[in-house]
């Protein structure tokens, strides 16, 4: 993975840790470095996986992606 950007490697640790969909996610900055696109694309999945009884803990500095994905917040 040293040759791939910082937004690829995001992507690929996203999807290992989406592997068999577990009953708990723990997500630390799931989309920093990521466009626009696969962000939205990334949040679509998480909150799908929510839907699907999945337990997520996540860290952000993004208000927008916790507006988009938490039902409960703490800061």
């Amino acid at each position: 993975t040293d040759g791939y950007s910082c937004g690829t490697r995001r992507k690929l640790s996203a999807a290992l840790a989406l592997i068999g969909h577990p009953q708990i996610l723990l997500l630390d900055e799931p989309s920093s470095g990521m466009d626009p696109c696969t962000k939205r694309h990334l949040w679509k999945i998480i909150s799908e996986e929510v839907r699907g009884k999945c337990a997520v803990v996540l860290t952000s500095h993004s208000m927008e992606e916790c507006e988009a994905l938490c039902s409960r917040l703490a800061i």
